[in-house]
């Protein structure tokens, strides 16, 4: 009988032993948190995927810290039907045979509801007569309603996928179904056509409602239809979204980029890899990527997908040719010449062409590219006049294809006015929508060195007032980026010649604020040989001719404003002021002067 009781009594103290009450925790999935945010662009025949970099180690979605070992870079290609030229041109027929039949349908149904109002009115005055006249009231046959059509039994419903496919020409249908494409691509594709035939259809100049079924609208001329076709062809877009499931499911990786090499993909302080997409394929069924990224721990976890970038290449230009840049006053100005055609050699116009302009620190090493033009350029020319001077630069031009817009006053494929009612206004398609940015392949200049040689305007508009013992000098403010300040001279009548403009009159130590060093700068500067070709201003000194010649200068400190009062100047002398303009890199302007008379004797 005493053994049960021991049994009892260890059962309760293990139990006891095992600490407190309560369901156990799940275990710590210790998985990488998402990745960085994802960007993807095309630069000629390549994807270019950009994100930030993430930080060794950082904390789970269970608050554990955990070591990154890789990033992985996953793509999946998929195949997709696009809005061509010739397909909208064949769809667009149907169109309008749609639309007409529906404008029958819609007559129909007036003419339907105009007889039964006929009939209901005919009932009320043949009932209101009956009850006037004190006779029986008169019986009508009831009406025969239409049932629904009740589906065949053993019938297969279609999908929306397969009602938009048999609307199709069953030349693009049987297209779209040799090409290996997704019913859930289709249905897109299905979708993007019937847009892009609505925006053609209002292109054209079609009317919005036919009124007149026993006249119906005829369609342009098929030259213009393929050209209007083409150009709304063009501004469609095939980047869209894709569940994540069914990514994961095709996905493969195309890269990984271990954390220990991250920095060897900096481009700008941003991680750049590049997955090689071909040239876009010029048919109807073409080939779109979609990508993602995914973190890996150094315990082989992987991260959840988090999002999902899409693009659908297209026939970006080749690269321009002769690009050259030159430094000039007011900046450095580039000019190149246009690509003639394509990468797939289609021709194209110079309007039909636009580009962005980068600048690099040099053309060495990583480039570190900044776009310095938001609005892509209509003209192969550009003037930097943002640039720091006296620094080295490089600069990259990529071109790209213009997408057209569906404006009325670009429009000269019109026919004539169709046959639509004055209240109705014929609409015009919307803005083309924007996506990833597809550039050319970039072409970059030699480094130049932007060196500030050159001179600020003269001063203008200076004056010079006497008032009791002091003298205002005023004068109209040089408007000049750069712009340093003003020296100020005086001199008693006659005054020595003014020198005349000579290229690298600078001040050696224009930058500083020391009244010493500004004054012996200005005053005992001597010519320096010019024997290293990247000698900057500062290097190329000349003596200041100004104060060699006599003049006194009365700001030793290079002032900012366009005024100066001469509190020591005597009334009995005739004085000869000056005012030159001095940029950062130490050029003065050519001097700027005038004579204050003595003050007359009374």
């Amino acid at each position: 009988m005493s053994q049960p009781r021991i049994t009892t009594l260890a059962l309760t103290l293990a139990t006891v032993a095992c600490g407190s009450y309560g369901d156990p925790l799940p275990p710590l999935q210790l998985l990488p948190p998402k990745p960085p945010l994802l960007t993807v662009a095309q630069r000629g025949t390549e994807a270019l995927l950009r994100f930030d970099a993430p930080p060794s180690a950082v904390m789970s979605a269970d608050g554990v810290l955990v070591d990154l070992d890789r990033i992985e870079i996953l793509a999946l290609p998929q195949r997709y039907p696009a809005v061509t030229a010739d397909v909208l041109a064949l769809v667009l027929d149907r169109e309008r045979r749609e639309r007409l039949e529906e404008a029958r349908t819609a007559v129909e149904a007036a003419e339907e509801a105009a007889a039964q109002r006929q009939r209901d009115a005919e009932m009320a005055a043949a009932i209101a007569a009956a009850e006037a006249a004190g006779e029986p009231l008169p019986t009508f046959p009831e009406p025969i309603d239409q049932e629904p059509e009740e589906p065949v039994e053993g019938e297969e419903l279609l999908t929306e996928a397969e009602i938009a496919i048999r609307r199709l020409p069953s030349t693009v249908r049987q297209l779209w179904r040799g090409g290996s494409i997704t019913p859930d691509t289709i249905l897109e594709a299905a979708d993007r056509l019937d847009q892009a035939v609505d925006d053609l259809w209002d292109y054209l100049g079609m009317p919005t409602a036919i009124v007149d079924v026993n006249r119906p609208p005829s369609l342009p001329d098929a030259i213009r239809v393929v050209e209007a076709a083409g150009r709304v062809a063009r501004t469609r877009d095939y980047e869209t979204n894709l569940d994540v499931g069914l990514f994961e499911e095709d996905a493969e990786v195309v890269g990984s980029i271990p954390l220990a090499q991250i920095n060897d993909y900096l481009r700008g302080g941003v991680v750049q890899f590049s997955h090689q997409v071909g040239v876009p394929d010029p048919g109807a069924i073409r080939t779109r990527y979609f990508f993602a990224l995914r973190t890996v721990s150094t315990r082989g976890r992987e991260s959840d997908i988090d999002r999902i970038v899409a693009l659908a290449p297209s026939a970006v230009p080749l690269p321009p040719a002769a690009v050259q840049a030159t430094v000039l006053a007011s900046g450095v100005l580039l000019m190149w010449e246009a690509p003639a055609a394509d990468l797939l050699g289609v021709d194209l116009d110079a309007d039909e062409l636009e580009y962005n302009v980068y600048r690099l620190p040099t053309a060495e090493g990583p480039p570190d590219a900044t776009l310095i033009t938001p609005t892509p350029l209509s003209e192969a020319v550009f003037l930097d006049t943002a640039m720091e001077w006296n620094e080295r630069h490089a600069y990259e031009v990529r071109a790209i294809v213009r997408t057209p817009t569906l404006e009325d006053e670009e429009l000269a494929l019109r026919p004539a006015a169709p046959v639509t009612p004055a209240a109705q206004p014929t609409a015009t398609a919307a803005t083309p929508p924007t996506g990833p940015r597809k550039e050319s392949v970039g072409v970059v200049t030699d480094t130049v060195r932007v060196e500030d040689i050159f001179t600020p305007p003269a001063v203008q508009g200076l004056s010079a007032v006497r008032a009791a013992s002091r003298v205002t000098l005023r004068w109209d403010e040089v408007r000049i980026r750069d712009l340093r300040g003003y020296r100020v001279y005086r001199h008693a009548a006659p005054a020595p010649e003014l020198p005349g403009p000579l290229a690298g009159l600078v001040y050696p130590a224009v930058a500083g604020d020391d009244p010493e060093t500004d004054a012996a700068g200005a005053d005992d500067a001597v010519e320096a040989p010019e024997t290293d070709p990247d000698a900057g201003p500062a290097r190329r000194q000349l003596r200041n001719r100004l104060t060699t010649d006599g003049w006194d200068m009365l700001t030793p400190v290079i002032i900012s404003e366009n005024r100066f009062i001469d509190s020591l100047s005597d009334g009995s002398v005739e004085w000869v002021y000056v005012v030159e303009a001095v940029d950062e890199s130490g050029n003065v302007s050519l001097a700027a002067a005038a004579t204050l008379p003595a003050e007359e004797k009374p």
